[in-house]
């Protein structure tokens, strides 16, 4: 069986709910919960992940202090660095990936 390298593409939308509630947003969102869609192209997997902030780094405001903010960065440096799928032989590699971030307002 022929082998292909998958390039991941990895964009990551971390939805803080900066200055809003729940009922003043039509797309509410539950922690704990995210949404991951794939796309097969060619040798190439698209990724979206759409995630609250919460999800990962335990806070939907802006960042309060320096661990929030560090949090925040590392967590953005990951998204942006990492596969978010491989494959049985490991040969997956992430081509390009954005994050980008929405506050709510």
């Amino acid at each position: 069986m022929p082998r292909f390298p998958l390039y991941a593409l990895a964009t990551a939308l971390i939805a803080p709910t900066l200055n809003t509630h729940a009922s003043d947003s039509l797309s509410a969102h539950v922690h704990g919960q995210a949404e991951l869609m794939l796309a097969l192209v060619d040798n190439r997997i698209e990724v979206l992940l759409t995630s609250p902030q919460y999800n990962l780094v335990g806070f939907e405001h802006e960042p309060a202090n320096k661990q929030q903010r560090q949090a925040l960065t590392d967590a953005v440096a990951w998204l942006q660095h990492t596969p978010l799928v491989n494959t049985p032989d490991g040969r997956c590699s992430l081509a390009s990936a954005f994050v980008e971030q929405h506050t709510g307002n």
